[in-house]
């Protein structure tokens, strides 16, 4: 793809089953700057490039990469030392992928926390919509999106083990969530839509305003402890 390099004022790209094993060298560094949307669907490659170099990035959508376990340093483009930002401008982000088992930033000390160096660089400082899709081996998310991201919008949908990671003080936060979560014990979050049977609810923020029950047969049972919530709505 090396011979097919766009032109540098491009500000959509849309790759479809791309099974290279590198990347372009364009897509590698930051030619493309005025880059505002970019898409990369149905790839059997195990990488990503480096799409946190991209200054005027607002919106990236990640779906069926068969072959990709994890996402780290490389697509955050942190691994040069002289790094001071990651992903300055995305807004919105998109990942369904079933393969995906870890996404965390990268550079760990011998501890196990972060280190100085990628605690000091600035993540995805304008991120407000976070959509996570079919990623059931994904359990958990990256400290820097737990700890700082400015979401307002969260969606969560057929990720059996991600929701119950998720802490009560980074749900209560964003104000509109929606967790679609089928056959476990704990939900937190503002819309249930499920056809299996659900028999009860342990965990919901009380700061829930709105709950709406869709398609959930013999669903009997109060809910208590939901002192901003004034009504359930069940279809």
């Amino acid at each position: 793809m090396n011979a097919l390099r766009p032109h540098e004022n491009l500000d959509t790209l849309i790759i479809w089953n791309y099974h290279g094993l590198t990347w372009p060298n364009w897509m590698t560094t930051s030619y493309l700057t005025r880059l505002t949307v970019f898409h990369l669907c149905l790839s059997d490659s195990s990488v990503l490039p480096p799409l946190g170099k991209l200054p005027s990035l607002k919106v990236v959508k990640l779906m069926s990469m068969y072959d990709l376990k994890e996402i780290g340093a490389e697509f955050f483009g942190v691994e040069e030392e002289t790094s001071s930002s990651s992903f300055p401008s995305l807004e919105t982000l998109f990942l369904g992928f079933l393969s995906l088992e870890k996404w965390e930033l990268g550079g760990k000390a011998e501890d196990g926390s972060s280190n100085s160096q990628m605690k000091s660089i600035s993540i995805m400082p304008r991120l407000s919509s976070l959509h996570i899709v079919v990623c059931d081996k994904l359990k958990q998310l990256p400290d820097f999106l737990l700890q700082n991201a400015p979401l307002q919008n969260l969606l969560i949908k057929s990720c059996q083990s991600l929701p119950a990671s998720l802490p009560d003080e980074f749900i209560s936060r964003i104000p509109n969530v929606t967790i679609e979560y089928l056959g476990v014990d704990r939900i937190k979050g503002r819309e249930i839509d499920t056809e299996d049977r659900f028999w009860y609810i342990i965990t919901i923020p009380d700061v829930l305003t709105l709950l709406i029950v869709d398609q959930v047969k013999d669903f009997k049972h109060p809910i208590a402890g939901c002192s901003n919530l004034p009504q359930v709505y069940s279809g």
